[in-house]
């Protein structure tokens, strides 16, 4: 390639970034004959996550190309609660008319996927509705995740890739993008390439991190105008507690669901006025075991799991996971260098948290007659690690008041679209993988319907 990036080349639409929410855009726009170019930062997947770019805690952990951060976590996902999306709406002024489109996507992205992910993450199947009522006891509601069935985002891009309206560019990394003239564009990228936007239809879905970073580096005076980067909300998580599988075996058998969708993973979610979290619990079903017993427990129930839908043998134990939504938010910045960089801690406050949800959880399973075998001393917990990073641009109906608009579009220059969880008003539902799909859908649909 040569300095100019694909110079020759004239699109329709130019997407930075290759995971969920720049294939949807990808798979909309295609949809609509429109010529498409993707690039992405990433070479076969192996260049490290995001996030590593700014915090240790994710080094080695190999993401990018075709399938984006979907290639460590799958595309285990869920839909907004019913509360989430009604705060939302008051933080955002999102109309009716807004949240029946996302709706709509929902229905979409469903379609695309081959997947039935429910409105509040709930599917009331009868035979599980004695979960429901136990865990309304002790605080917590059922709720579940979707791990579709053919989970790898990048399976999808396959159906794709052959299309002659479609070309991918790997191994360049935007840096920034400047304005030439009202609808026209310079992308910039980390290896001193430029790509001329010739008034096509720029699509940002890179992630929260580069997102933030990139917009940073483009519109400093928009970014500190609206404080861009400075509520960046992560979802602290790890495992708390291990305990004995001695218990009620309808509840045990009732955490994993095969359905012709996928596989349902039961998650219960705990709120309290503004505190939210959600725990799981964790079978050995990997293959990793401490002595060859537990190994071949393991492996056994991972077949029958697959080819029965249930457990062979009771599991010898499970995790206790419990993931929150952090009490005060954190930065993303660029330092003096112009160095991203993030201030994120886990506080005494999360840590209390965690500490409620799993009194909660505790209670639950102790009812059931399980027993703990070990367990964390959760006043020295430091979790030392995060996922789903968003927040950081304000999304607003209103320009005075946000960004982008309800649809991820930038007010100043609406033929910018960011399609990233960068823009949620307030987090979505863990694993938001299909929630930032959703807006991905509403996104594109819209911009190109308005240019």
């Amino acid at each position: 390639m040569e300095d100019s990036l694909d110079k020759e080349q004239l699109y329709d639409v130019i997407i930075i970034g290759a995971g969920p929410a720049g294939f949807i855009a990808s798979y909309e726009s295609l949809i609509l004959g429109k010529k498409v170019l993707v690039i992405d930062e990433g070479e076969s997947g192996r260049q490290n996550y995001a996030s590593s770019l700014y915090d240790s805690r994710f080094a080695n952990s190999s993401t990018g190309g075709i399938g984006g951060a979907a290639r460590i976590w799958g595309a285990q996902s869920g839909f907004l609660d019913t509360t989430s999306l009604n705060k939302w709406q008051i933080i955002s002024n999102f109309g009716e008319n807004e949240v029946a489109q996302l709706f709509e996507s929902m229905h979409r992205v469903n379609k695309i996927l081959n997947i039935q992910i429910a409105p509040d993450n709930y599917y009331p199947i009868k035979s599980e509705k004695f979960l429901k009522a136990r865990a309304s006891k002790f605080g917590v509601d059922l709720r579940h995740t979707n791990f579709p069935k053919d989970h790898d985002i990048e399976n999808h891009w396959k159906k794709i890739l052959k299309n002659q309206n479609l070309k991918v560019i790997l191994g360049e990394s935007l840096r920034n993008i400047t304005a030439s003239g009202f609808s026209n564009y310079n992308l910039n990228f980390s290896s001193g390439k430029v790509l001329k936007s010739n008034g096509a239809i720029v699509i940002i879905s890179a992630g929260t991190v580069s997102t933030t970073e990139i917009i940073l580096r483009s519109f400093p005076d928009l970014s500190e105008h609206f404080k861009v980067g400075d509520s960046l909300i992560d979802h602290p998580c790890g495992v708390v507690a291990t305990f004995k599988a001695n218990g009620n075996k309808l509840f045990l058998r009732g955490q994993i669901l095969r359905t012709r969708y996928g596989t349902l993973k039961r998650k219960y979610q705990f709120r309290q006025n503004n505190e939210i979290g959600i725990a799981e619990l964790q079978y050995s079903l990997v293959g990793k075991a401490s002595n060859i017993l537990k190994l071949l427990r393991a492996n056994i129930n991972r077949i029958s799991i697959r080819l029965l839908k249930r457990f062979i043998l009771r599991p010898l134990n499970f995790d206790v996971w419990i993931q929150i939504e952090q009490s005060s938010p954190n930065q993303l910045k660029l330092n003096k260098e112009g160095i991203l960089e993030s201030n994120w801690m886990y506080s005494d406050v999360d840590r209390e948290h965690v500490k409620r949800i799993y009194a909660a959880m505790k209670n639950m399973l102790t009812s059931e007659g399980f027993k703990v075998e070990n367990e964390a001393n959760l006043d020295d917990l430091d979790f030392s690690q995060a996922f789903h990073p968003s927040s950081t641009i304000k999304m607003h109906k209103d320009p005075e008041h946000g960004v982008v608009n309800c649809f991820g579009i930038m007010h100043s220059h609406p033929r910018i679209l960011i399609a990233s969880a960068a823009v949620f008003p307030k987090p979505g539902w863990v694993n938001p993988s299909f929630l930032i799909m959703c807006l991905s859908s509403m996104g594109v649909r819209k911009i190109l319907e308005n240019a």
